[in-house]
């Protein structure tokens, strides 16, 4: 029987895993070996190459402050290490620095040294660092190959200094959206600013098209060692060369959006991000009505092991038509690193809505869906290669369940020591995945750059 209209449904949400992974990730951890200073050496690497990245920082430290302690380079590369994985990145460079100044040959050192000032949002002191690495030492020695590959890394997933890119959707009810961007950053002080425009345009048979331009700011920023702070703003212009469907004159509409997230790290492997954003539903109907969606977002990643972990988001968000929306999932993965990084899970979702079907975009009164989804990432010397995909079951309330998939590319490949190209392809035939609740392809193009 379906549920009267304004009321939720019963909800098993990931809200309950999500304050689980709370109160589990604020205890205090366990209490660190004591015992002759070898023992703690010992201890510290242990924690250090089983990912306990604090408790090897708190090992070496007793180490280190402990009588007849030796400083030994093997023992000092270990603490930097623990302090760029745990956060504490001004002390990483200090130590990274010391240590490729005091041995100038070792390339492990330098490679740290910039990691770390990568890390600390110090892109080009970092960034000139591992160039000098990779030169120095030859792309065939081991050094010069860890260089260029976190060298690759940075360029293809970290947030660049330069992009250029376009982006095009075609879903299945005929609706085609193609965004054109650039965006320029720059580090300062540890604070990463990025602005540019981007213009989209929406075209769909027997509709006038519509143009939207956006002028967004935005920063990211360490708060504390383990807590950032991501953030952007703003303003977006949506207009029409005919008047839309039911109205009398040209759509005009301008709105301010915007999104942001904290990412709290409060042990080894455990991840919190929390946010909110607030931005236009993307469908001719709701332009006509000037529908734009609220969010608030909550989720925990745990890992349970090297290779096992369990990921759970809950999302809330309200319409400005003032239907309601909640969103939850649940994921246990499994990951291996090698010549080909290699990820599966199986994943839960569920969707519904207060207001059933208003008008103006998809808002179906429960959905749930369930599968399964791998990935696939090679990496090479002058190219990066990811492939994913997923197989499951969605069931939407009084529809019968059908079997729903995608699957998309992504290449990334290094022009020069500065500068990706990156391509991307994918389609969707999972109803979530648009505001419409069609099928949708799609394709990008993108130039990055880092200098």
């Amino acid at each position: 029987m379906r549920k009267a209209p304004g009321r939720f449904p019963r909800f098993p949400s990931a809200w309950t895993a999500v304050l689980l992974a709370l109160a589990w990730a604020t205890c205090p951890g366990p209490a660190f070996a004591t015992g002759a200073p070898g023992d703690l050496r010992s201890a510290a690497f242990t924690s250090l190459w089983n990912e306990d990245s604090d408790r090897a920082y708190a090992l070496f430290t007793a180490y280190l402050d402990a009588p007849g302690a030796r400083r030994d380079r093997e023992t000092l590369l270990g603490l930097a290490l623990a302090c760029s994985w745990s956060g504490r990145q001004a002390r990483a460079v200090d130590l990274y620095r010391e240590l490729a100044t005091s041995e100038p040959d070792d390339p492990a050192a330098r490679i740290g040294l910039g990691r770390s000032l990568v890390w600390a949002n110090r892109y080009r002191e970092g960034w000139g660092v591992l160039e000098d690495v990779e030169s120095r030492f030859g792309p065939a020695s081991a050094g010069g190959r860890d260089a260029r590959k976190f060298r690759l890394k940075v360029l293809d997933e970290y947030t660049p200094l330069a992009l250029i890119g376009w982006e095009s959707s075609w879903d299945s009810d005929d609706l085609d959206i193609a965004r054109f961007r650039i965006q320029g950053a720059v580090p300062v002080a540890g604070i990463l600013l990025h602005t540019g425009p981007r213009v989209s345009l929406y075209r769909q048979p027997g509709r006038p098209d519509l143009t939207a331009l956006r002028w967004e700011a935005g920063a990211g920023f360490p708060l504390r060692r383990n807590l950032s702070l991501h953030a952007a703003g703003w303003l977006e212009s949506f207009r029409s060369d005919e008047p839309l469907e039911g109205e009398a004159e040209k759509l005009d509409w301008n709105r301010p959006g915007g999104d942001f997230w904290f990412t709290w790290l409060p042990r080894d492997r455990v991840r919190l991000d929390a946010g909110a954003g607030y931005q236009a539903v993307e469908t001719f109907l709701a332009f006509g009505r000037r529908l734009a969606l609220r969010q608030t977002n909550l989720s925990a990643d745990l890992r349970l092991t090297r290779r096992i972990g369990l990921t759970a988001v809950g999302r809330l968000g309200e319409f400005t038509d003032g239907n309601q929306r909640r969103q939850g999932r649940l994921a246990a993965t499994w990951k291996h690193e090698g010549p080909v990084d290699l990820q599966l899970a199986a994943a839960f979702t569920v969707l519904d809505h207060s207001r059933p079907y208003p008008g103006g975009y998809w808002a179906p009164d429960h959905v749930a869906h369930g599968g399964l989804e791998a990935a696939a990432v090679l990496w090479r010397s002058r190219f990066v290669l990811r492939a994913a995909g997923s197989l499951g079951r969605e069931k939407e309330t009084g529809a019968d369940a059908i079997t729903v998939g995608g699957g998309s590319v992504h290449l990334g490949l290094r022009l020069s020591g500065d500068w990706l190209v990156a391509v991307d392809a994918g389609h969707s035939r999972s109803a979530i995945s648009t505001d419409s609740g069609y099928r949708r392809t799609s394709a990008g193009l993108s130039l990055r750059g880092i200098f």
